[in-house]
């Protein structure tokens, strides 16, 4: 559908990164983070899907305390076809920078670079931040001088700059607060919207105006050859192949289940009588649409579920698909 419109998509996850994604601390404090950075992740083949799929999971199932969190670890463990980019004006480099100075953000960005093979600087311009006017000139710098490829992007929010009051108002929603409280802990920024290249080159230089326009604009070509590269199709689903039990198929172990469970239900008297024969034909009929949608194979690992939970004493409640 978005090809055909003449669209391609990214897929990216903004992850929250940490040192130790197994270690319960609510701060990472040892690069100089007061709270959790976010760091960019971007698939940029088939390969590099697959792997952002497994360090999201890996991030609820193994990294999960507060936020959903992976590591630096298991990042570079599974950084085959990914964009890694550098993350935004709150993530580690600029963090680093700003507690620690120049000197110690270039070590961990070139640190990085040596076990990261596709990094990009990102620089993030945001001209409502004090920290951004510092940390827009020193990224770039950095890049350059450690020869890591950087790109120039902007934070967009919401769509349009119109948009801003409804994104505001959403925003106070999820942190249960009103939008016109004085003391709320978030707030956007009006600017945060998808803007143009040229807008976010005025804005690149609001925040480091020493920086020829010229640099800026090899920035913005730097991000749209990255977007350009990336080729990756959400790849069709796989369907779960169940080993054949006594030599049976997913199909024919179903429909064992149901010839037995339409028998129960008539030996205990829970059928009209006068109506076997219709509940019969209904059975086949389910039967048969399940067969031809290859429902079978998901419909027994949920009866495994379920018995597994019955015969352990536990609460189960079986309604289609909520099962």
């Amino acid at each position: 559908i978005f090809r055909e419109a003449g669209l391609k998509p990214i897929f990216g996850v903004e992850m929250y990164i940490c040192d130790d994604m197994r270690e319960r601390s609510k701060l990472q404090l040892s690069l100089g983070a007061s709270v959790l950075p976010h760091i960019t992740v971007i698939a940029a083949t088939q390969v590099g899907y697959r792997n952002l799929l497994r360090l999201n999971r890996l991030s609820f199932s193994d990294g999960f305390y507060y936020r959903p969190r992976v590591d630096f670890d298991e990042l570079i463990r599974y950084q085959e076809g990914l964009l890694v980019l550098s993350g935004c004006v709150g993530g580690y480099p600029s963090r680093i920078l700003e507690a620690h100075g120049y000197e110690a953000m270039a070590e961990f960005l070139s640190k990085l670079a040596g076990r990261i093979e596709r990094l990009v600087v990102e620089v993030i311009p945001e001209p409502g931040l004090a920290l951004s006017h510092l940390a827009t000139p020193a990224l770039m710098r950095a890049a350059k001088e450690l020869n890591i490829q950087w790109c120039l992007t902007a934070d967009a929010h919401f769509p349009r700059p119109e948009d801003y009051e409804v994104e505001d108002l959403l925003l106070a929603v999820g942190i249960n607060s009103r939008v016109d409280d004085p003391k709320r802990q978030l707030k956007l920024p009006e600017y945060q919207y998808c803007c143009s290249a040229v807008e976010l080159i005025e804005r690149a230089k609001l925040c480091a105006p020493d920086v020829p326009i010229s640099e800026w604009k090899l920035g913005i070509k730097a991000t749209v050859d990255l977007a350009d590269a990336i080729d990756v199709e959400i790849p069709k689903a796989e369907r779960v192949q169940f080993i054949k039990l006594n030599g049976l198929s997913a199909d024919q172990e179903l429909w064992k289940w149901v010839v037995a469970g339409l028998q129960r239900r008539l030996e205990a008297g829970q059928l009209p009588t006068d109506q076997v024969q219709a509940y019969k034909a209904r059975a086949e009929l389910e039967f048969q649409t399940f067969r031809r949608k290859a429902f079978a194979d998901y419909l027994l690992a949920v009866i495994d579920v379920v018995n597994y939970m019955r015969g352990r004493d536990r609460l189960v409640m079986l309604r289609g698909s909520a099962s």
